[in-house]
């Protein structure tokens, strides 16, 4: 049995590891890349099978003028907003989901589709050595319809280079304050209505908001329409006027740590996002703000997005346990602040 760790993405639908052979692969520290010749549970995938149709980004559609008994594997290509990549073939494999109390106490789950990742690439900004992706969001093909649950719930500790945890099914955590989701969309998706300072409203344009808000977990960082952002910015320098921003290439707003050691950010420069006009988020300012380690500067983490673009991405969602219920007439989002360990 190969025990990995795969990055938990709720805004993608395919699940990938690294795989023997690896015509190009990122390091991936102690875990061993994964190799079908030493799994007695691992079938191939035909690209003409339903299997292949049903995974997102595989090659059914380009191989159904092949004859029906053809050969030809189901193989992928997928990309990210972040511009990681992954291409390699589809197949089916035993997974197993470990317990952190028991170990490997679950039934295991057969036939999964992933893809062996054989080309890979994640850039050098993104500082992980985990071995691939679990591709969350709703959909056919996917784990979470391989498992055939309606709920699960993760919580993401604060530090990243912590393993946080995922449940599904019955051992889901569902809890909190609810945000119903758009049901139109397979991302995971809800309103946003307003957006508050230190519990005063931030005024935006008449056109920007209610706009639409995506929660993906594969996305370390988080991102707002420019209208939004600009808002946002100018509130937080209104809140911290007696202070002088200091400009960082890659950030929208930093400030010089040692100015700002009798600041409360979390009561002059908390933000809250409203959805839907009835459930508030609260981010806080381990949420918002990060240390630059060379130099006595925090930045923050929130970054300016395409128009129309807001992402509610991981870094937003540290030490909060976050639950997904999944019926059609139940398609929600609960959140509840918790040490996640």
């Amino acid at each position: 049995m190969l025990k990995t760790e795969l990055i938990i993405d709720t805004g993608s639908s395919l699940t990938w590891v690294q795989a023997i052979p690896c015509d190009s692969c990122y390091e991936q520290g102690a875990f061993s890349y994964y190799n079908h010749f030493a799994s007695e549970s691992y079938e191939a995938i035909n690209c003409k099978d339903d299997t292949c149709r049903d995974v997102p980004r595989a090659s059914h559609n380009e191989c159904l003028d092949l004859p029906w008994d053809s050969k030809e594997p189901c193989s992928y290509h997928t990309e990210y907003g972040d511009g990681t990549t992954s291409s390699g073939v589809i197949g089916t494999e035993t997974f197993y989901f470990q317990d952190p109390y028991v170990g490997f106490g679950h039934e295991p789950v057969r036939f999964v589709p992933f893809g062996l990742g054989t080309s890979n690439y994640i850039p050098r900004w993104i500082k992980t050595s985990t071995p691939g992706i679990a591709g969350l969001m709703r959909g056919p093909g996917n784990l979470i319809d391989r498992l055939n649950v309606k709920k699960f719930s993760h919580c993401f500790p604060r530090e990243e280079d912590a393993t946080g945890i995922l449940s599904f099914g019955e051992e889901a955590k569902i809890m909190g304050a609810k945000i119903a989701l758009l049901n139109n969309s397979r991302y995971y998706m809800a309103r946003l209505t307003n957006v508050y300072m230190a519990g005063k409203w931030i005024p935006m344009e008449n056109d920007v908001l209610p706009t639409k808000m995506m929660f993906d977990t594969g996305f370390t960082h988080s991102f707002l329409d420019p209208n939004i952002m600009d808002a946002v910015v100018e509130a937080i320098k209104g809140a911290l006027g007696r202070y002088q921003p200091r400009k960082v290439k890659g950030f929208e707003l930093c400030y010089d740590l040692t100015q700002l050691y009798s600041v409360s950010l979390d009561e002059v420069a908390k933000i809250t996002f409203e959805f839907n006009y009835t459930t508030d988020i609260h981010v806080f300012s381990f949420h918002l703000w990060e240390r630059q380690s060379e130099n006595q500067l925090i930045c923050l983490s929130l970054h300016r997005g395409a128009p129309k673009e807001n992402i509610f991405g991981n870094n937003l969602m540290r030490e909060v346990n976050i639950g997904y219920t999944l019926e059609e007439d139940d398609l929600a989002m609960y959140f509840h602040r918790q040490h996640c360990k």
